[in-house]
């Protein structure tokens, strides 16, 4: 009430709060140095729980570096924030920069409910994200703040994301690389059950410089309402989406049930980043399987590359069960009409995928336990796996020639297997 000292509670079902256990929280932040940029600080094996933290920007986590350089963050659990889990960037684009910032380590830690972004950084660089969960993040249902993602980085420059596990997300993307990316690598990561997203998987924006996606397993997204002061309409539901982005390489990857497409690229033209606009053009999508998606790869424009690809046989049949998003197996979506082509057409007339294959195909994952049952018939490509794929999703060493997707084993008979990348020793 107005004079700050009664504070009155209506649950859902409008429950009795006397036979409920309410907890009330006001502190922003439970660990984070009270000065900034602070340097060669280790945080190892401590749970963090509860923060008041208001929405992003600035970034200030349940627990942060404060623009900190050189921090080791390991073997932590994470858990109830109400935007934000854990910040190491330098929280606001308002701020002065500093003088230095990344070259962190995150590993191994478990980041649960936050409700607008699990692990958030502005400016990172030399930095190694691994082997941590990440889960049930987005639920404050914010998406068009911009901010939203399980993880989210700005500006990073020469980092590693892999082996980590995000899943349960709702109104929020996996992974999203935001603006002037260079030389980030994002491998071996599971990510699903991602719901009512205007994202989906892994979102890289706004990067004109080489970056690198594979070996990761993209399972279960849906779009996004839309709506806002934008009025949007319902969109998302993609695996990845380049966005305003040229040269990415995105390879050796998993894609089932996306709605809309399992790769996607657009283009952002009137967006000035450095000194021009997006064109979303040389980005190669690489020996991927894509398993009962709306639609397969979705390209912007003629100037990317497709290669060695495996297409699920019943691609034709996906229109009903993704809510019409399109029968057509690949698209080209630009210079309008759409052109909806199947891969003999895709083969044909733009020379994309002449080691690509359909496959009948049966895949199952299941995101809380990590294992996977499948089996995959029928010609399978031999594709070269060349200089940057050395290893698969579990780890293993990947021989000069290999099939497609992020595991060096495609099953003709029925198998179950964990795809747990958090046991991967590097």
């Amino acid at each position: 009430e107005h004079n700050g000292l009664t504070l009155h509670v209506r649950l859902p079902g409008d429950a009795n709060p006397a036979e409920h256990e309410v907890e009330l929280v006001i502190q922003e932040q439970v660990f984070a140095p009270r000065r900034r940029e602070l340097g060669y600080i280790r945080v190892k094996g401590i749970t963090f729980e509860y923060a008041a933290n208001g929405f992003p920007g600035p970034q200030r986590g349940l627990v942060s570096t404060n623009s900190g350089h050189h921090w080791i963050i390991e073997d932590c659990t994470i858990r109830h924030a109400n935007s934000v889990g854990l910040d190491i960037g330098y929280q606001d684009g308002s701020m002065e920069p500093p003088k230095l910032v990344g070259y962190s380590i995150v590993r191994r830690n478990h980041i649960d409910d936050a409700g607008v972004c699990g692990l958030a950084g502005l400016g990172v660089c030399e930095t190694l994200i691994e082997s941590n969960l990440i889960e049930h993040i987005g639920w404050q249902n914010v998406e068009l703040m911009w901010e939203t993602s399980g993880i989210k980085l700005h500006l990073t420059k020469n980092c590693l994301l892999r082996h980590n596990v995000i899943r349960h997300v709702r109104y929020a993307g996996a992974i999203w690389l935001d603006y002037q990316n260079v030389n980030t690598r994002v491998t071996g990561n599971v990510m699903g059950d991602l719901k009512d997203t205007l994202r989906g998987g892994i979102y890289l924006e706004a990067s004109h410089e080489p970056n690198m996606l594979d070996h990761n397993i993209i399972w279960d997204t849906t779009e996004g309402p839309g709506g806002g002061t934008y009025n949007m309409p319902p969109h998302g539901g993609w695996g990845i989406l380049v966005d305003g982005s040229d040269e990415a390489v995105i390879a050796h990857n998993l894609f089932g049930f996306c709605q809309d497409a399992a790769v996607k690229t657009r283009t952002v033209e009137s967006r000035i980043v450095g000194t021009r606009g997006g064109t979303s053009r040389w980005n190669q999508v690489l020996n991927n399987i894509f398993y009962r998606c709306g639609k397969a790869i979705d390209f912007c424009n003629r100037e990317n590359m497709a290669e060695g690809n495996l297409y699920w046989f019943g691609a034709d049949q996906v229109a009903d069960e993704n809510r019409g998003v399109g029968r057509g197996l690949n698209w080209i979506s630009s210079p309008e009409p759409v052109l909806r082509l199947d891969l003999p057409a895709w083969q044909k007339f733009f020379g994309f995928d002449k080691k690509g294959a359909y496959a009948d195909m049966s895949i199952d994952v299941n995101l809380d336990t990590l294992r996977m049952t499948w089996s995959v018939s029928g010609t399978t490509p031999v594709v070269e796996a060349g200089p940057h794929f050395q290893r698969d999703l579990l780890g293993r060493i990947s021989p000069p020639r290999r099939k497609p997707g992020p595991l060096l084993d495609v099953p003709g008979e029925k198998i179950t297997i964990s795809i747990d990348p958090r046991a991967v020793t590097p």
